[in-house]
Protein backbone atom coordinates (compact mmCIF):
# COMPACT_ATOMS: atom_id res chain seq x y z
CA UNK A 1 0.00 0.00 0.00
CA UNK A 2 1.09 3.30 -0.79
CA UNK A 3 0.14 6.77 1.51
CA UNK A 4 1.24 10.16 0.75
CA UNK A 5 3.48 11.93 3.25
CA UNK A 6 1.10 14.25 4.79
CA UNK A 7 -0.90 11.33 5.81
CA UNK A 8 1.68 9.67 7.27
CA UNK A 9 3.09 12.57 9.24
CA UNK A 10 0.10 13.38 10.72
CA UNK A 11 -0.28 10.30 12.46
CA UNK A 12 -4.07 9.42 10.65
CA UNK A 13 -3.05 6.30 9.65
CA UNK A 14 0.05 4.63 11.38
CA UNK A 15 -0.15 4.98 15.42
CA UNK A 16 0.99 1.97 16.78
CA UNK A 17 4.29 0.39 17.04
CA UNK A 18 3.72 -2.48 14.47
CA UNK A 19 2.43 -0.44 11.85
CA UNK A 20 5.84 1.66 12.05
CA UNK A 21 8.03 -1.25 11.97
CA UNK A 22 6.22 -1.78 8.54
CA UNK A 23 6.38 1.21 7.14
CA UNK A 24 10.34 0.88 7.85
CA UNK A 25 10.30 -2.70 6.13
CA UNK A 26 8.28 -0.92 3.43
CA UNK A 27 11.18 1.68 3.15
CA UNK A 28 13.81 -1.15 3.09
CA UNK A 29 11.92 -3.86 0.74
CA UNK A 30 12.19 -0.53 -2.06
CA UNK A 31 15.43 0.04 -1.64
CA UNK A 32 16.23 -3.23 -2.47
CA UNK A 33 13.68 -3.35 -5.27
CA UNK A 34 14.93 -3.58 -9.13
CA UNK A 35 12.80 -1.07 -10.92
CA UNK A 36 13.50 -3.26 -14.18
CA UNK A 37 11.44 -6.00 -12.36
CA UNK A 38 9.18 -4.21 -10.84
CA UNK A 39 8.24 -2.61 -14.62
CA UNK A 40 7.42 -5.95 -15.79
CA UNK A 41 4.30 -6.26 -13.43
CA UNK A 42 1.83 -4.99 -15.25
CA UNK A 43 -0.84 -5.03 -12.36
CA UNK A 44 1.87 -3.51 -10.00
CA UNK A 45 2.18 -0.75 -12.91
CA UNK A 46 -1.37 -0.17 -13.05
CA UNK A 47 -1.28 0.54 -9.31
CA UNK A 48 1.26 3.10 -9.19
CA UNK A 49 0.18 4.50 -12.17
CA UNK A 50 -3.19 5.07 -10.64
CA UNK A 51 -1.74 6.26 -7.02
CA UNK A 52 0.25 8.84 -9.09
CA UNK A 53 -2.26 10.16 -10.85
CA UNK A 54 -4.57 10.82 -8.09
CA UNK A 55 -2.36 11.87 -5.39
CA UNK A 56 0.43 13.96 -7.27
CA UNK A 57 -1.52 16.30 -9.89
CA UNK A 58 2.41 17.08 -11.37
CA UNK A 59 2.54 13.55 -12.29
CA UNK A 60 -0.40 13.59 -14.43
CA UNK A 61 1.06 12.96 -17.56
CA UNK A 62 3.81 10.59 -16.26
CA UNK A 63 0.61 8.50 -15.15
CA UNK A 64 -1.40 8.07 -18.24
CA UNK A 65 1.82 8.45 -21.29
CA UNK A 66 5.05 7.06 -19.12
CA UNK A 67 6.34 4.23 -19.61
CA UNK A 68 6.58 1.47 -17.21
CA UNK A 69 10.20 1.72 -15.61
CA UNK A 70 10.22 5.06 -15.61
CA UNK A 71 6.71 5.08 -13.65
CA UNK A 72 8.61 2.75 -10.97
CA UNK A 73 11.59 4.76 -10.77
CA UNK A 74 9.35 7.91 -10.26
CA UNK A 75 7.53 5.56 -6.91
CA UNK A 76 11.04 4.48 -6.07
CA UNK A 77 12.72 7.92 -5.97
CA UNK A 78 9.57 9.27 -3.95
CA UNK A 79 9.72 6.65 -1.36
CA UNK A 80 13.65 7.53 -1.07
CA UNK A 81 12.56 10.86 -0.60
CA UNK A 82 9.83 10.35 1.89
CA UNK A 83 7.18 12.17 -0.14
CA UNK A 84 5.46 8.43 -0.21
CA UNK A 85 5.28 5.67 2.26
CA UNK A 86 5.23 1.85 1.67
CA UNK A 87 3.83 -0.26 2.94
CA UNK A 88 3.71 -4.46 2.45
CA UNK A 89 0.14 -5.67 2.20
CA UNK A 90 1.43 -8.39 4.84
CA UNK A 91 4.40 -7.16 6.38
CA UNK A 92 6.74 -9.47 8.36
CA UNK A 93 5.43 -8.26 11.86
CA UNK A 94 1.75 -7.77 11.83
CA UNK A 95 1.31 -11.11 9.17
CA UNK A 96 4.17 -13.26 9.45
CA UNK A 97 3.11 -16.58 11.15
CA UNK A 98 5.53 -19.40 13.09
CA UNK A 99 3.97 -22.07 10.89
CA UNK A 100 6.37 -23.42 8.32
CA UNK A 101 5.59 -23.16 4.52
CA UNK A 102 3.93 -26.30 2.99
CA UNK A 103 6.27 -28.78 1.58
CA UNK A 104 5.65 -29.77 -2.13
CA UNK A 105 3.34 -32.48 -2.74
CA UNK A 106 5.60 -36.11 -3.27
CA UNK A 107 4.69 -37.78 -5.93
CA UNK A 108 4.49 -41.66 -5.76
CA UNK A 109 7.47 -43.90 -7.26
CA UNK A 110 6.50 -46.16 -10.31
CA UNK A 111 6.88 -49.02 -7.70
CA UNK A 112 3.95 -47.25 -5.26
CA UNK A 113 2.03 -46.55 -8.24
CA UNK A 114 1.79 -50.71 -8.87
CA UNK A 115 1.21 -51.27 -5.35
CA UNK A 116 -1.77 -49.07 -4.73
CA UNK A 117 -3.25 -48.91 -8.49
CA UNK A 118 -2.97 -52.13 -9.10
CA UNK A 119 -3.02 -53.86 -6.16
CA UNK A 120 0.53 -55.94 -6.46
CA UNK A 121 2.39 -56.51 -3.60
CA UNK A 122 5.66 -55.33 -3.09
CA UNK A 123 7.77 -58.26 -5.00
CA UNK A 124 5.55 -58.66 -7.65
CA UNK A 125 5.51 -54.81 -8.56
CA UNK A 126 9.53 -55.59 -8.07
CA UNK A 127 9.02 -58.50 -10.72
CA UNK A 128 6.90 -56.11 -12.78
CA UNK A 129 9.47 -53.47 -12.78
CA UNK A 130 12.61 -55.79 -13.53
CA UNK A 131 10.13 -57.16 -16.55
CA UNK A 132 9.91 -54.03 -18.05
CA UNK A 133 13.49 -52.50 -17.53
CA UNK A 134 14.80 -55.91 -19.77
CA UNK A 135 12.07 -55.24 -22.33
CA UNK A 136 13.24 -51.64 -22.76
CA UNK A 137 17.03 -52.91 -23.03
CA UNK A 138 15.76 -54.88 -25.83
CA UNK A 139 14.21 -52.62 -27.47
CA UNK A 140 16.88 -50.40 -27.39
CA UNK A 141 19.36 -52.97 -28.21
CA UNK A 142 17.43 -53.57 -31.33
CA UNK A 143 16.98 -50.09 -32.67
CA UNK A 144 20.47 -49.68 -31.98
CA UNK A 145 21.84 -52.63 -34.59
CA UNK A 146 19.01 -51.53 -36.97
CA UNK A 147 20.59 -49.12 -39.88
CA UNK A 148 19.36 -44.95 -38.86
CA UNK A 149 16.53 -44.82 -41.85
CA UNK A 150 15.30 -41.47 -40.13
CA UNK A 151 17.23 -38.90 -41.96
Amino acid sequence: MMYKRDAYESGRIFVTAEQKQAVEEGKKFAQRAYADIWARDPALVRRVRSFLGQNFYWHQRLSTQGADLEVVQTLQSMIRGESVVLVAEQSRTAGASSSTPPRAQKLPTFRESLMTGQGMSYDAATDYIDWYNDMVDRVNARAARLPNVAS
